[in-house]
């Protein structure tokens, strides 16, 4: 692991209040004074405008750009058009809230990314999907939330608690957040060690950027997914602060040993080991999850997304963040899922294309195309 800065600033909370106004006026409806001006305008007049036509998001842009074995693939506008004409979107069934995508790094928190991994869901085209969202959804207004409070405020004095400093760990940086280490002797969840602990938190770019959105919108699709796959019985990394994320600022995540697929191009069904076979009957699972979930948050599955836990299972280790307004948004990525989880391996492929073909004959007929 690299080595990293032995001492961060510590701000006090009158500091933070200059930092960040939001903390300020935050504090001063408890104390009932006027909070100090900084001078500086916290947030600029300027409304992003609506996207139109096929316009794609900065960061949806960014992530399909990473993708190393399907990037620039025509097969990716062909499975958008096919799902446009097909109505294999159903709206009887109620749709159910969802976290982005990340990759493992040498020790692995439950959500994060870091470079040179696969993207999460790739980008459709949205004008033949879905329409654009309204450009109220990031409003530059004041931050009342007090899940985007908390995060500010521990970001501003890089500590949780006044004897629990935080440290960022290097390469744990991923799109929307930074995954960091807890520093200090008394343990922040009971029973369990700090070693064993990762703290993820929002950037304060994206906080600002979304506003009140961060909880809204973010924090309800990550926790909801994830009540929803433990709900199904399908191993999930652990969030150990689920009760209180909502108020604590950040989420407290079990960490994992990362996993690197040991099958590739060449590899049989026969080759694999009872552990591997285990591993993939439990990437077969969430792919069957993924095609009959009528949620409009997509499961995110590619091969970056794994670790393993203590007992050797493989544990999916992010949630996605974003939704995209479509009932079964996983299918819109099924295919490209599945290519990423098989490595190569067309006798792998083929149990996720059996696994289609029983629920969503359309999804299997795409994936019988040639990529």
């Amino acid at each position: 692991m690299s080595s990293f800065t032995n001492s961060f600033p510590i701000g006090s909370s009158s500091s933070a209040a200059l930092i960040y106004p939001e903390i300020a006026q935050h504090q001063a409806s408890q104390t009932g004074e006027q909070p100090k001006k900084s001078g500086k305008a916290l947030f600029s007049n300027t409304i992003l405008p609506l996207a139109t036509d096929t316009v794609l998001s900065p960061s949806k842009q960014r992530k399909i750009d990473t993708l190393p074995s399907i990037q620039g693939s025509p097969s990716i506008v062909r499975q958008v058009d096919l799902f446009a004409q097909t109505n294999i979107r159903q709206t009887h069934i109620p749709t159910f809230p969802s976290m982005s995508a990340t990759a493992i790094p040498r020790v692995i928190p439950s959500m994060h990314s870091i470079e040179g991994t696969p993207p999460s869901s790739p980008v459709r085209n949205s004008s033949s999907l879905k329409a654009p969202k309204s450009p109220n959804r990031n409003p530059r207004r004041e931050i009342t939330s007090r899940f985007a409070l908390r995060a500010l405020e521990i970001l501003s004095e890089m500590k949780i608690t006044e004897d629990m400093q935080i440290r960022p760990m290097i390469g744990m940086r991923g799109e929307h957040s930074q995954v960091y280490q807890i520093l200090g002797d008394r343990s922040l969840i009971a029973g369990v060690s700090n070693d064993d602990i990762y703290i993820k938190i929002f950037q304060e770019e994206v906080i600002r950027k979304e506003g009140n959105a961060i909880e809204r919108e973010f924090l309800t699709n990550i926790l909801g997914q994830y009540n929803e796959i433990r709900a199904a019985g399908i191993r999930v990394v652990n969030i150990l602060n689920v009760d209180t994320v909502s108020t604590d600022g950040y989420f407290a995540v079990e960490k994992l040993t990362p996993f690197t697929m040991p099958w590739n191009t060449s590899t049989k069904l026969s080759d694999l080991s009872l552990e591997n076979k285990a591993h993939i009957d439990y990437l077969l699972t969430l792919f069957r999850f993924g095609l009959t979930n009528p949620s409009e948050v997509a499961i995110d599955i590619h091969r970056g997304n794994f670790g393993l836990d203590k007992s050797g299972n493989l544990v999916l280790l992010d949630l996605m963040e974003d939704d995209d307004i479509t009932p079964y948004a996983f299918r819109l990525y099924a295919k490209l899922h599945a290519r990423s989880l098989s490595n190569g391996s067309e006798e792998i492929y083929t149990l996720f294309k059996e696994v289609a073909r029983e629920i969503v004959p359309e999804v299997y007929s795409l994936m019988c195309e040639e990529s």
